[in-house]
């Protein structure tokens, strides 16, 4: 009939619910997990497009200094020649 140490049913129904509420709680946890991966996911991607604008907008700046530093300089010099100087340099 029954093998192990006698239960009684209120007892056995307490364990049963203990595994299942143990079980929601697991189940709540991987759901979290997997909330925070996707999170995670996007924000790696953020992150990787957040890189690609900072990069764009310094090579912009570059540019607008290269612009400036060829066109405004001290007024004794005419520009290209300076320029052609320092490149020399």
């Amino acid at each position: 009939m029954q093998s192990g140490p006698r239960i009684h049913r209120l007892q056995r129904w307490s364990q049963n619910k203990a595994v299942v509420f143990r079980e929601a709680e697991l189940q709540k946890e991987v759901e979290i997990m997997n909330a925070h991966k996707r999170r995670i996911g996007s924000f790696t991607e953020n992150r990787r497009l957040l890189k690609q604008f900072c990069t764009r907008r310094r090579n912009k700046q570059r540019l607008k200094r290269r612009w400036r530093r060829r066109h405004f300089t001290p007024t004794n010099k005419s520009p290209t020649v300076s320029y052609m100087q320092n490149r020399r340099r």
